[in-house]
């Protein structure tokens, strides 16, 4: 996320995802448009495919390896995905600690780990993350809060990506990644 911004919003259309092990500060929700591939979190591996949502932790290592066709120009294929950047303890850590907050960032807090979205609500979830891309200014935010409002209410039916949340890489390793 640039430093004037509390959220970024994304879209990638390539001929396959970053194919690099990486982790950045923010979160990041992402609902793959197109493509398949196997989600590599933490040392867990997840296969993904057109319409999946996940939630990747703040500093969780992972990677979109797109499956091998992708790679071969011939094919003419594409992935396509939409991703909304934030870090909860960045610009919007004093907003998440308002009391009224407190379910939302005991949501973020079990997101830790990453979860993979149920594919029941994904109408709705795509519905608020579109409306998030065209937001501008203070309707951004209002439109980012009534998303995670949404997120925190499908917990329960959530699948969590890495067991107990907590990232098996140290420090010097996520610098090692990086």
């Amino acid at each position: 996320v640039a430093d004037d911004r509390a959220i970024i919003v994304q879209e990638d259309i390539m001929p396959h995802f970053y194919p690099y092990l990486h982790r950045h500060k923010e979160a990041q929700l992402i609902w793959i448009k197109e493509g398949e591939g196997t989600l590599l979190i933490d040392n867990q591996m997840h296969p993904f495919k057109k319409n999946d949502i996940f939630l990747v932790g703040a500093n969780q290592p992972h990677l979109f390896k797109s499956n091998p066709e992708y790679f071969e120009e011939k094919n003419g294929l594409k992935i396509q995905a939409l991703m909304i950047f934030f870090n909860p303890n960045g610009k919007l850590q004093s907003f998440l600690e308002l009391p009224e907050m407190q379910l939302i960032k005991s949501y973020l807090n079990f997101a830790k780990g990453g979860l993979k979205l149920p594919t029941a609500q994904i109408d709705l979830v795509i519905q608020k993350m579109v409306s998030v891309q065209y937001a501008k200014n203070q309707h951004l935010m209002i439109h980012f809060l009534q998303l995670l409002d949404v997120l925190a209410q499908l917990q329960s039916s959530s699948e969590t990506l890495v067991a107990n949340g907590l990232s098996l890489f140290s420090e010097s390793e996520g610098i090692r990644i990086g």
